[in-house]
């Protein structure tokens, strides 16, 4: 009863956060694009060619997403269809925009692929694996281009908690790698608990379940196969194709922005979208961004900003409930046979 009353705190003060921050983030699109007219009509400038070539970016930016998954799961011997990549991905963009951390990610992503017959071991793994990834991709681009480039420079305000996270960064980094070295170990661990007649059973199906976790991370992480490659490039292709779709953006906008600008931008941008203890970043994400393109945040640098967040972000969530609820049925389905 306790543990259910906490949930229940917990998910109402997430809602009241999810709440407060899409209000604020509203408020930061009216006040500093001039509102939904302007916005409106910074898009209608653009030419429908453009958008065409936008459109292409962007479908190819979410197919990389597929990508990245797809690669992963292979080096376990499994295979993940486009269409169920597609799920997962709106899926995904959807739930990371509830709560600060993203904690619904990992969960939902295992449900959907335990749906498709895929070990719950091997869909922790793959999810880890796939998120951490990104991540050091894009802090690696990012803090390489805020080294370099004395044109990039985050808002004080984010620049001053970037360190902290960069610290929950190497936290998880070093318990990725403490599972690629202890893999031996954390399998013989799971089968002493798991052989013990005075553990409880709850406790036996934990230890199993951290023991086969552990073990298809430790596979990933230490495959020397050319799919693994594969998905460090796809990570790499994926964060190079959200910088270009940002610069294709700025220049329909008649904001000129070389494109090795454009790469510290939108790289930067995009560390604050995976990085920030906002849910899914909102409007934090679009302001950094702006600032990153404009200090005095002109009306054109947030209007780039939000849209790429449409495209990269919002547009990919929005079928996300819908996706949820046809596995969700799924699931029920075979229940009942």
């Amino acid at each position: 009863m306790a543990a259910g009353h906490a949930r229940l705190a917990r998910n109402a003060v997430w809602a009241l956060l999810l709440l407060a921050t899409v209000i604020a983030g509203g408020w930061l699109l009216d006040h500093y694009t001039g509102g939904f007219a302007t916005l409106w009509r910074h898009a209608r400038a653009i030419s429908p060619a453009r958008w065409a070539i936008l459109a292409a970016a962007t479908a190819l930016f979410y197919l990389l997403d597929w990508v990245r998954y797809a690669t992963l799961l292979s080096l376990l011997g499994h295979r993940l269809s486009p269409l169920v990549g597609l799920r997962l991905t709106c899926v995904s963009y959807f739930v990371s925009s509830l709560t600060p951390v993203a904690e619904l990610h990992p969960p939902a992503m295992v449900f959907i692929l335990t749906r498709e017959g895929i070990p719950a071991a091997d869909a922790t793994a793959a999810t880890v694996a796939k998120s951490l990834y990104m991540v050091l991709w894009i802090c690696a681009v990012a803090g390489l281009a805020l080294a370099l480039d004395p044109a990039t420079s985050l808002p004080p305000v984010m620049a001053r908690w970037l360190p902290l996270s960069g610290l929950v960064l190497l936290a998880l980094v070093a318990g990725f790698i403490t599972l690629v070295v202890a893999r031996a170990r954390i399998e013989r661990w799971g089968a002493r608990v798991t052989a013990d007649p005075t553990r409880p059973p709850w406790f036996k199906k934990l230890a199993s379940g951290l023991s086969r976790t552990g073990a298809a991370t430790a596979r990933l992480g230490g495959s020397t196969r050319p799919a693994h490659l594969g998905s460090h490039a796809a990570s790499l292709a994926f964060l190079l194709t959200y910088c270009c779709i940002g610069w294709l953006l700025c220049d329909a906008l008649g904001l000129e922005l070389g494109l090795g600008r454009a790469i510290s931008v939108f790289s930067t941008g995009m560390m604050v979208a995976y990085l920030a203890p906002v849910p899914g970043s909102i409007g934090v994400t679009e302001l950094a961004t702006a600032y990153l393109l404009d200090p005095h945040l002109g009306h054109a640098a947030v209007s780039a900003s939000v849209l790429l967040r449409f495209l990269c972000w919002y547009g990919g969530g929005l079928p996300g409930p819908a996706f949820l609820l046809l596995a969700a049925r799924k699931r029920r389905l075979v229940a009942a046979h």
